[in-house]
């Protein structure tokens, strides 16, 4: 291999305030659907990145710009970048940095208990994306009258329940719209599950069962935008944000034979053990007692 780039060894240096899990795609039946969804992932966590490093871009009104490398991993998980190819140096750190960010993955193993490597090359061309309100904000849909002509418009944003076509999340191979809804939402609940913070809300003196509400829609391409959410704290927003924005790139949903936006509502919900901070606060008062 060429230009062989070891990665895990460097998350100590990363830019990402968390490491990324994305051992969820081991719990994919095959290799190559495995493969499939640890590709959507990181091109996934790429668009989100170089969206962040926009204005160092200076990028001019429909230029596109492409990264082009192979991703290794190897039978204890390790992630390798092989033959980067980018000519822009804002572009090639972000591809790196995305890279070093995600946690070393589990060991994939076959019927006959032999780890197996796995390798995926990318090749993405990135442009100014549509936009979007990536923020903490959050505020209800509101349909907006419309004047009536006869042009042909092209589909509006549907919500995930009415969808004709359902959007296919990674290693979703069911033929129908009702199994596809329910592979979607459990690879989500599972990246939702591996990646979220819970230790925040205690740590904010939140205490008891945390609900959390999330939107946001899988555009045209695929890609996870325009996401919002509404919780407790500020802070929960935020953690929710991040990790929603850890979900891969998926194949778009279609609504009368064209690709559309597809609006998905996501419900976090745990629950703050109020009996560990109990015993925390405990702990704390003996120790200055102690002190004093």
């Amino acid at each position: 291999m060429k230009n062989l780039i070891l990665l895990t060894t460097f998350l100590t240096t990363t830019a990402f305030s968390q490491i990324v899990n994305l051992d969820g795609c081991n719990e994919n039946p095959t290799i190559s659907a495995r493969s499939s969804c640890l590709k959507s992932s990181v091109e996934s966590l790429l668009y989100n990145e170089f969206v962040s490093v926009l204005d160092s871009l200076k990028m001019k009104n429909g230029a596109i710009k492409n990264v082009k490398m192979t991703v290794f991993i190897d039978q204890i998980g390790n992630l390798y970048i092989e033959d980067l190819q980018t000519e822009d140096s804002v572009l090639k750190n972000a591809t790196i940095r995305v890279i070093r960010s995600i946690k070393p993955l589990q060991s994939y193993k076959n019927h006959l208990g032999e780890m197996l490597y796995d390798e995926f090359t990318i090749d993405m061309n990135f442009s100014n994306p549509e936009k979007s309100t990536d923020s903490n904000s959050f505020s209800e849909n509101k349909i907006e009258e419309k004047p009536n002509d006869n042009t042909q418009k092209e589909p509006e944003d549907q919500p995930f329940a009415v969808i004709e076509q359902v959007p296919k999340y990674p290693g979703c191979f069911q033929e129908t719209n009702l199994e596809l809804k329910k592979c979607m939402s459990d690879n989500i609940k599972t990246v939702i599950h591996k990646n979220f913070n819970t230790i925040l809300a205690g740590s904010l003196g939140l205490n008891g069962l945390q609900r959390i509400t999330v939107i946001f829609k899988i555009n045209k391409k695929g890609y996870v935008t325009g996401i919002r959410a509404r919780a407790p704290h500020p802070i929960l927003e935020k953690e929710a944000i991040r990790v929603v924005k850890l979900l891969p790139k998926m194949i778009p949903g279609k609504q009368k034979g064209k690709e559309v936006g597809v609006i998905y509502s996501l419900p976090i919900v745990f629950r703050v053990n109020e009996d560990n901070k109990a015993e925390k606060k405990r702990k704390r008062k003996k120790r200055h007692n102690k002190n004093n």
